[in-house]
């Protein structure tokens, strides 16, 4: 069996071994582990890019909102089985809460965007060799695993789509760095056989619009804080008898709940990822090996979004990690049975 690399575990390793070797290595924990319970910002992605693909692909269409919301909500019951599979449920009151606020996000979205034309949808995963050390044939040993939102074509070109969910605005420099979107456009020149033209990544705020508030004297309240749009406000201002103030409408006008980068990829750039790939595969041979020693990297930014910070000290803690952590084996063994 072919040892398979995704996106994810490459970052991960290249984050820090010893995160790495938590999630697939086994080696300072004696096994794998999976949180037993899954972040809401995961099985909230996966949703939103559910949902938001299927209503550009069905831009245009009747039923195209129907199709959109259908697909968030077939996403996130579909997780809360896998964690009930798990062992750990996700309570009913949390699905509804997350099914309620992606919704409104997802109404906001198509109300505000435009959208993608001719979007094809990729229902399934993707799965490629990687180049050989010797560079002229496919790797007999690692594969690169991904799943790509879809693609479309703009003016007789094609441009693959990613629909991201953010607690922040991605800087538009910082997305023409990451390396995701060139490895997945590698893998998409080997399955369909074209060189897209680049990435159309499209990010939304991960926060759902609010009402206007009303102050206890009934007039509007004036808080540029508010997660409301530049309209809302205005027509609240309205409806109350009030006037709407310009700095208000301009800060809210000035915030972005969304944005839609194009990045457009040089000639040698999926040979460059290609490249990448292959090096990023020794990079886990050595970690599987044993020869590369999972290191911790221990840093803020790091740590503080890290699953395994509770029992990174003190993962032979068996009681303690057993509580938090479902045990597996490693990735090499899964892949190599």
């Amino acid at each position: 069996m072919p040892r398979l690399l995704s996106y994810s575990e490459v970052e991960t390793a290249l984050t820090c071994f010893a995160r790495w070797d938590f999630r697939y290595g086994g080696r300072l924990a004696g096994d794998a582990l999976t949180a037993l319970s899954t972040p809401a910002i995961l099985y909230e992605g996966r949703a939103w890019g559910a949902g938001v693909a299927a209503w550009h692909a069905h831009g245009g269409e009747l039923f195209a909102s129907w199709e959109a919301h259908k697909a968030l909500r077939a996403s996130l019951r579909q997780d809360a089985l896998d964690m009930q599979n798990r062992g750990f449920p996700l309570d009913v009151v949390t699905l509804v809460e997350s099914e309620e606020r992606l919704g409104a996000m997802l109404d906001h979205h198509i109300q505000t965007s435009e959208p993608l034309p001719n979007l094809t949808r990729l229902e399934a995963e993707m799965e490629v060799g990687i180049p050989s050390r010797g560079g002229r044939h496919a790797s007999n040993r690692y594969r690169f695993l991904c799943y790509i939102d879809g693609y479309t074509e703009l003016d007789g070109q094609q441009w693959i789509v990613e629909f991201k969910l953010r607690g922040s605005l991605t800087p538009a420099d910082l997305l023409q760095r990451q390396r995701q979107p060139r490895w997945y456009a590698y893998a998409l020149a080997q399955m369909q056989g074209f060189h897209p033209t680049g990435v159309i990544v499209d990010e939304r705020l991960n926060l759902a619009l609010a009402r206007p508030k009303v102050n206890k004297d009934g007039k509007p309240s004036h808080d540029k804080r508010q997660r409301i749009t530049a309209e809302d406000y205005i027509e609240t201002c309205r409806e109350l008898g009030d006037e709407p103030r310009f700095d208000v409408v301009q800060s809210l006008r000035e915030r972005g709940w969304q944005q839609r980068v194009p990045i457009l990829f040089r000639p040698d750039e999926l040979e460059e990822a290609g490249h990448e790939l292959r090096d990023a595969a020794k990079l886990i041979r050595d970690l599987d090996s044993g020869e590369l020693y999972p290191l911790r990297h221990a840093t803020r930014s790091t740590c503080n979004g890290c699953d395994f910070k509770a029992i990174c000290s003190e993962p032979q803690d068996t009681s303690y990690v057993d509580t938090l952590f479902a045990r597996t084996p490693p990735k090499r063994e899964r892949e190599a049975a």
